[in-house]
């Protein structure tokens, strides 16, 4: 699976976001981990919009800094009576997935 994308490159973009995101998911419920859609995509429009290289399986700590800290606060919306997202959890569940599935 392609795992980079040019900024213009949205369509490609989408299509994997949503194959990654169904994957992730499907993995999460076969090991067990706590991994919410919303913010797994979430990460990976990160990955593709935020920054400048568009490297989806690539995450050094100041990535996981800006997003838990800045993009996920910004673009998140959680409404009242709705559970509360776990955006650690989920980003530390994608990173072992990105890492289990799509090896350096």
């Amino acid at each position: 699976m392609r795992m980079f994308f040019e900024p213009d490159d949205e369509d490609g973009y989408t299509a994997a976001c949503e194959q990654l995101v169904g994957r992730f998911a499907a993995w999460c419920e076969e090991h067990g981990e706590v991994g919410g859609p919303t913010v797994a995509e979430s990460a990976l429009d990160y990955r593709h919009r935020g920054t400048v290289d568009g490297r989806l399986g690539l995450w050094q700590a100041r990535h996981v800094e800006e997003f838990l800290l800045d993009w996920l606060p910004r673009t998140l919306t959680e409404l009242p009576n709705e559970p509360s997202a776990d955006g650690p959890g989920t980003l530390r569940a994608l990173l072992r997935f990105l890492r289990v599935k799509f090896p350096r």
